[in-house]
Order: C-alpha cells, then structure tokens, then sequence
C-alpha cells in the first residue's frame, strides 16, 4: 500500500579504506564502514540515528557530522531549498537490491543494501530514515507491550 512518508538523509556511509601497509587481499586488514552520522537535526533525526547505532552495534564506525555535510535526500536538485526532509507518496515497501522511491520514481536511492526495523534504509552512499507519524506510534505502543 502506497502511503505518504517523509524521507530524511540521516547519514553517509563512507568507502573502506585498507590501512597503509596492509596487504591488499587480506580482507581482515580493513577497517570497518564508517557511517557519517547527523548529529545537529533535532529529535527525529535522532530518534533513527539512535536507532541505526543501537540495531548495527559495532558492524560500523560513527562519526557525527553536521546535517549540511550530511546533505539532504534531494540536494541534487538545482535551485531546490533544501528543508532536509524529502515528503512524498511511497511506490511500494523497500526492498533489498531494489531502488527505494516516492512519487512514482521521480526520487530515489541506490540499491538497498539493508533494512534496519523496516523504516531504516543502508545503500552504498547514505543511509535514510523512512518516517510516518504512524508506524513510529503503532512501534512505540508496541515496544511498551501495548
């Protein structure tokens, strides 16, 4: 079922770099993916920040970063003020090695690399935050046993 939603850039996922010295096909000499985390968007974007860190542990490394180095869902789109929330009409549930989009495709991500409690989206560059008021609500409701 298509429902409005709110997308929010949450993040950046930065390249592994293999450390110096390192033989380039022992795997075990990479570092982890570091995830450029927003740190300045306010309670929501916190909410799935904390989210992304509590459900990956220590599968990444974090770094907080300002929101405007994060950048927004849509920056890419000349002369568009950037609110840093991106809302729109869903085109379906996100799915893995699928592009995720909104408004009949005229926005989307890279292949979905993983999905973290259904709202949080990991593609190869960014990671996003899928919010509507009402799945946090039946979420939170169900978190308290309710």
């Amino acid at each position: 079922m298509n429902k409005e939603v709110e997308i929010l850039k949450i993040g950046s996922v930065m390249p592994i770099v293999p450390i110096l010295g390192a033989r380039v096909y022992d795997t075990s000499q990479f570092r982890k993916k570091t995830i450029m985390v927003v740190f300045d968007g306010g309670k929501l974007f916190d909410y799935y920040v904390n989210g992304l860190i509590v459900n990956c542990g220590d599968e990444y490394s974090y770094q907080r970063t300002a929101q405007s180095i994060v950048g927004s869902p849509f920056s890419f789109r000349p002369g568009v003020k950037s609110e840093n929330i991106l809302r729109g009409i869903s085109d379906g549930e996100p799915i893995i090695s699928q592009s995720y989009t909104i408004n009949n495709s005229s926005w989307h991500t890279s292949k979905v690399e993983r999905i973290i409690d259904g709202c949080i989206l990991i593609t190869k560059n960014s990671v996003y935050a899928i919010h509507n008021l009402s799945d946090v609500r039946e979420k939170k409701l169900k978190d308290l046993g309710l």
